[in-house]
Order: C-alpha cells, then sequence, then structure tokens
C-alpha cells in the first residue's frame, strides 16, 4: 500500500531546531514514516506477521515539535494505523533514550501501552499505561535481561495487546557515544515473547 498523499504539511514549532531541516531531510521522513505506514497497514491485512522499518524508530518528535534529530514521529503514525484493527497496542521502547514522542501521543489513552526505561506513568486513563524502569549507565546484557524479560512478560500478560511495536534504537550498544549502556548485539537479541 502506498500513501501518496501524505506529506509534511506542518512547520516546525519553536525557535530551537537541533539539525537543519534540508530538503533531502524531508524526502528521508517522508520516506521512513511512509514505510511504517505501509508496514502497518500489511500487518492489519495479514500480508506479513512482521514488519521492519529500519530507516524508521523516530520517537522523540512530537505533535508541536521536533526533538532529538527527529522531525515526524512515524511509530505514532503506524500505531495509529495499527489501531484501526486492533483494540490495544503494545509499544516496547529498547532504545537508551526515553521514546517520550510516542508516549506523549498516547499518554491519555487506554489502548496503548507504552514500555520505556524512564520513570513516568501516564495520566488520565492513560495512567499506568506508560512503564518505565530507570536504568543505571553501564548496564551489561545480563542485568539488561533480568529486568527486561519479567517486565515485558507481565505487560503482555496483562495488557493482552493485538499488536507490539518494538524500537530498537543501536545507541544502547556498547562504544555508542550518544547512549550509556554496555550491551552486545546478542544481548539486545529479543527472545519470541
Amino acid at each position: 500500500m502506498h500513501y501518496p498523499d501524505v506529506r509534511i504539511r506542518s512547520t516546525l514549532a519553536g525557535p530551537w531546531v537541533q539539525t537543519s531541516l534540508l530538503v533531502s531531510s524531508v524526502e528521508r521522513f517522508e520516506d521512513a514514516h511512509g514505510a511504517t505506514l505501509d508496514a502497518a497497514y500489511r500487518l492489519n491485512h495479514g500480508l506479513t506477521d512482521v514488519a521492519i522499518n529500519w530507516a524508521g524508530g523516530l520517537h522523540h518528535a512530537k505533535k508541536s515539535e521536533a526533538s532529538g534529530f527527529c522531525y515526524i514521529n512515524d511509530i505514532v503514525l503506524g500505531i495509529l494505523e495499527l489501531l484501526k484493527y486492533h483494540p490495544r497496542v503494545l509499544y516496547i521502547d529498547i532504545d537508551v533514550h526515553h521514546g517520550d514522542g510516542v508516549e506523549e501521543a498516547f499518554y491519555v489513552t487506554d489502548r496503548v501501552m507504552t514500555v520505556s526505561f524512564h520513570k513516568d506513568v501516564g495520566a488520565k486513563a492513560g495512567k499506568y499505561y506508560a512503564v518505565n524502569c530507570p536504568l543505571k549507565s553501564g548496564i551489561d546484557d545480563e542485568n539488561y535481561l533480568t529486568i527486561f524479560k519479567p517486565v515485558v512478560e507481565k505487560v503482555i500478560e496483562t495488557f493482552r495487546p493485538g499488536a507490539i511495536v518494538l524500537q530498537c534504537g543501536a545507541d544502547s550498544l556498547t562504544g555508542d557515544r550518544l547512549g550509556c549502556f554496555n550491551l552486545t548485539v546478542q544481548g539486545t537479541n529479543i527472545p519470541s515473547l
């Protein structure tokens, strides 16, 4: 499914932008969110069981501002598409930085549960539908998985989502200059849940 009508129609709010927005950037973001919408469409219509968008995962963009090098939140658009067919969607963020844009978008709903590694719990009907776990800098694979696995298993058991969206930022890996974790590729190989 192609979404030719999806284009950037809003201007960036606020006087501070972390990166300059070039025409090539606009095209890149259009490709990223178009691919995420296509992935969600394919999942909704049973054309695939798993979909990956290597260019997606722009989880910091918010409704009224660009943030963290993200201008369009393709994950939010994908989840909105999934909600057309699934009563509940679970969003799991294993990036070292908080998926704040996704959490903000669904902060007051009980149809989307967000799981990231921070401390807020949501508000109104969305209260306790934002699960955040604080992690220390330098966490390794073994300690990460002893926290991740029971939290995610309990969330899936309790929330019973119809679809799961997983954001896999690479900045939690050892040596990333923006991240502060000490995880390996093997350690972030999420077992079947």
